[in-house]
């Protein structure tokens, strides 16, 4: 009899046990458009991978008892997402802006991402509204690049937006478009494979500004799972693990 309560007594601690670091550990959804190589893209097994992709999961084993899932889905629906609750946390290439910072909150900024535009060495295009004049341009849907080309060359130019980066190259690549605008880390990677075209940086320092870095974010008003993720990130800057991955991506 003494032995049936032992194992009662057992099993009873052990279900609270569980129950306890169930209640205390959580899931965080992150999600991104993978298709920005080398920042965010999948890998042979379907899994995302990056800088960004590896920031987070150095990020997540600085938060306990916290499990992240990262997953893939188109750049324009990952604000809706965000704010139906289908996802905590949108990543990859996101440039802080103000517009978005009505929509979302922003952690501190991840890195300064420079931009660029790609066009054939044959016509080696540059920013100049001269050297744009009458031309097509690719650029992803809802970035802040499509935003920028709206305001400054109005009419002036023809903009065809992508649901990703690498339909705008492969239509570059085609001949379908005159250049293509984006991150320039992600212009730079799909220009090793691919011989013939010249990559022109933005350089003007008050165009710049337009661009105010790259972040996470989260729903407005999640402040505890922003004050989360601007912890993680500063642990992983100081233990070193930030710069050890720039470097292997970067430099």
């Amino acid at each position: 009899m003494k032995l049936l309560w032992v194992k009662i007594l057992t099993a009873s601690i052990g279900l609270v046990l569980s129950t306890t670091t169930w209640a205390k550990s959580q899931e965080i959804h992150f999600a991104t458009d993978a298709t920005q190589a080398p920042l965010v893209y999948l890998n042979q097994e379907g899994k995302v991978n990056g800088f960004e992709a590896e920031l987070v999961n150095a990020m997540c084993e600085k938060m306990p008892d916290t499990q992240c899932v990262l997953t893939h889905q188109s750049f324009d629906s990952l604000i809706p997402s965000l704010n139906l609750r289908k996802i905590d946390v949108m990543f990859g290439a996101i440039t802080v802006t103000e517009k978005r910072a009505k929509q979302v909150d922003f952690t501190q900024t991840l890195y300064q991402n420079p931009v660029g535009l790609m066009s054939t060495s044959q016509e080696s295009l540059t920013f100049d509204e001269r050297s744009l004049k009458d031309k097509n341009l690719g650029v992803q849907l809802g970035s802040s690049m499509e935003q920028y080309l709206r305001q400054k060359y109005n009419n002036t130019i023809s903009i065809k937006t992508y649901g990703g980066v690498q339909d705008a190259l492969l239509d570059l690549s085609n001949s379908r478009l005159d250049a293509v605008f984006a991150d320039t880390p992600i212009l730079m990677h799909w220009q090793k494979d691919h011989q013939g075209y010249d990559l022109v940086n933005l350089t003007n320092p008050s165009e710049l500004k337009f661009f105010g870095g790259n972040a996470m974010a989260v729903r407005k008003g999640n402040k505890k799972l922003l004050a989360q993720l601007n912890k993680a990130f500063d642990a992983v800057k100081t233990d070193g693990t930030y710069d050890a991955l720039y470097q292997k991506y970067f430099e």
